[in-house]
């Protein structure tokens, strides 16, 4: 009988003492920091809920069980990572830490997390990361440091990290991150650059031996051209790019040169854009998703934009998926794309001027697709309708309208109140003129003759003439 007691209160022993001999058990973290499934099987589907916690640091030692392998620590006050918070936690692949207030990454602050393959430190306050915080991360896929406050990086930083595929460094202070080396990953898939204050990349930023690099987002940084020499080693792997929110304001002949396998182009909220030249993305040649949105300066887009041009032979662009809304432009050149191909189309919310240069639409598979949300803006005959509900005969190219801009509108009221005041001061001054007698002075030597009559007096005026005698 007294050994079956034993027993029966050996794991009841074992479990008050793991939190001595072991630190923080799982009883007490889901007392004290998380809250945890009912069962803890079901922590291999669920993610163990430490959020919203008001948590501002975190205990060493910390033992989650086995079945845990991805813990949430989103939205608390957690300021700092020890060494020896994860020492006993060999099975987590998941740890997330975004919007908390960390400010430095230590060296091997997760030595302990060898499988760990996701690491997010997302919206904190980061400043400083020690060139060895990530040794130890050998399977780690996804890296995330965006919206941190980060203005330099050790260069080696990531060269501890061969298996990562993802790595996102959005909204730092990076101005130069071309001095970070990226060697050592090999793997990487996806690399997201975007708000960093980026004016030029080196041609040499991106290694040769990247190859899996399909994907990379530079959005809103403050580059002038497209950096096609550094984009140039990964010609044959890049499939995907975002360059939108860059201050550029022209798109040249090949301006994407060599990216001869990219599928998906994004290039939206280009403020400063007004010109889309002949063969601009001449070297697209399996482009199948183009998005242009939210250009307000764009005047001109060359019909023979999306055409390449090899041997002489010019040969257009076949895009399946097509997107100019939000912007300014005015007319649509018929041989800008060919329009049978595309699966999807999106003309929306530009200044369309519905005259016989867009009456190609009307015999085009293009009407079907998107004319009912083709609205014209001039000329003003037709303002407000839909493509779709104009007559062809009314689509013509008379003398084109003068339209009165706001600013001209301006210039006009301005003008004429000018004029009115103006002419105000002349009256003003004629009066005066004329009632100090300033206005008709009687010539010297000038003299009247009065004469009377019966019924009527009459005054002469003359001037006596000098005669030289």
């Amino acid at each position: 009988m007294k050994r079956v007691t034993a027993l029966a209160i050996l794991p009841l022993l074992l479990q008050v003492t793991s939190g001595f001999l072991f630190g923080i058990t799982y009883t007490d973290i889901c007392d004290s920091l998380c809250r945890c499934p009912g069962d803890i099987l079901q922590a291999r589907n669920e993610a163990l809920d430490c959020r919203d916690r008001n948590i501002t640091s975190l205990p060493d030692n910390i033992v989650f069980p086995d079945e845990v392998t991805r813990v949430d620590f989103t939205r608390n006050r957690i300021e700092s990572i020890a060494t020896g918070t994860f020492s006993n936690n060999e099975k987590l692949l998941s740890v997330d830490f975004s919007d908390n207030d960390v400010r430095i990454l230590p060296e091997w602050a997760f030595r302990y997390l060898p499988l760990l393959q996701y690491l997010s430190f997302k919206n904190n306050k980061l400043t400083d990361i020690h060139e060895k915080a990530f040794a130890g991360l050998a399977n780690l896929t996804t890296l995330d440091l965006s919206y941190n406050e980060l203005t330099t990086l050790p260069k080696d930083v990531f060269a501890l990290l061969p298996s990562l595929q993802e790595l996102i460094l959005n909204f730092n202070s990076l101005t130069h991150v071309d001095e970070i080396s990226l060697h050592q990953n090999a793997a990487l898939r996806t690399l997201h650059l975007s708000s960093l204050g980026i004016r030029t990349l080196h041609p040499h930023f991106i290694p040769r031996n990247l190859t899996k690099l399909s994907k990379v987002s530079l959005a809103f940084n403050d580059m002038t051209e497209i950096p096609a020499k550094a984009l140039h080693h990964i010609k044959d792997s890049l499939e995907d790019l975002d360059f939108s929110g860059n201050p550029i304001k022209d798109l040249g002949a090949y301006s994407f040169y060599g990216l001869s396998n990219l599928k998906t182009l994004r290039l939206d909220q280009m403020l400063k854009l007004e010109t889309i030249d002949a063969f601009a993305f001449g070297d697209l040649v399996h482009l199948e998703t183009c998005t242009l949105r939210y250009l307000p300066k764009i005047s001109y887009v060359d019909e023979m934009a999306f055409y390449g041009n090899k041997n002489g032979t010019k040969k257009p662009i076949v895009v399946q998926d097509f997107t100019f809304s939000f912007s300014v432009l005015s007319t649509l050149p018929e041989k800008l794309l060919d329009w049978s191909e595309l699966r999807y189309v999106n003309l929306r919310y530009n200044k369309w001027r519905c005259d016989c240069n867009m009456k190609w639409i009307k015999n085009s598979s293009l009407l079907e697709l998107t004319g009912s949300k083709m609205v014209c803006s001039s000329p003003s005959s037709l303002r407000g309708k839909k493509l779709t509900d104009i007559p062809a005969e009314q689509m013509t190219c008379s003398r084109p309208e003068v339209e009165v801009t706001s600013n001209q509108s301006l210039g006009i009221i301005i003008g004429v109140l000018i004029a009115g005041i103006g002419v105000s001061l002349a009256t003003v001054a004629l009066l005066v003129y004329w009632r100090q007698g300033w206005l008709f002075v009687r010539p010297q030597g000038s003299y009247v003759h009065i004469q009377r009559g019966a019924e009527e007096i009459t005054v002469i005026e003359d001037v006596e003439m000098d005669t030289g005698n």
